[in-house]
């Protein structure tokens, strides 16, 4: 069992930048910056994170999961781009850091996960709901084309759509958006 998954560190940048959103939409002018980046922001958002249509991080941004033992401590972003830490309570409900040489980061068909590494074993925990805390950075460090596309498409549709009153696949075009980041999309952990 895990607790839910904590963003720790925000990612330092969007995966596309204002002026590429500016020149997608062919402004020239900045009066409308301050509403095209919250647009840029929102597309970003809605793609991004444990709550993003994706599941899985975007740009590099560090995350934090408690799980009640060591039997399973499956990473519920990708991409990882590595575990910083390892913390437990021991069984006497002392905070510990778990030595790097203990654990490995590997990927299997679900996606990433922490295990052993040979020779090695799991420390006993106090029984408590987070026991165990991974703390992982993940994001990439290219983003993919189809998934900036997308945020770009996003962030142009809701600037233009701003003060409509349009409900509905007929403001923002899903299907297109769908079909750019469905490749990249993680169902579940």
């Amino acid at each position: 069992m895990s607790l839910r998954p904590v963003r720790i560190i925000d990612p330092a940048t969007t995966p596309v930048t204002l002026a590429e959103l500016k020149g997608h939409l062919a402004i020239g002018f900045s009066d409308d910056d301050a509403l095209l980046q919250s647009a840029l922001e929102a597309a970003t958002e809605h793609f991004d994170g444990t709550a993003g249509v994706l599941g899985r991080a975007i740009m590099p941004q560090t995350w934090a999961i408690s799980y009640g033992d060591f039997a399973c401590l499956r990473l519920p972003l990708e991409p990882v781009i590595l575990v910083t830490g390892i913390t437990y309570f021991d069984s006497a409900n002392a905070q510990q850091t778990l030595s790097p040489t203990v654990y490995q980061l590997f990927t299997d068909a679900e996606g990433p996960v922490v295990s052993l590494t040979p020779s090695q074993s799991w420390p006993d925990v106090y029984n408590r709901p987070d026991a165990v805390t991974v703390t992982f950075q993940c994001g990439y460090t290219d983003v993919p084309a189809p998934i900036k596309t997308a945020i770009m498409l996003l962030a142009a549709s809701l600037f233009e759509h701003r003060e409509s009153d349009i409900v509905g696949d007929t403001a923002i075009p899903t299907d297109v958006f769908k079909s750019l980041v469905a490749p990249y999309r993680r169902l579940s952990v």
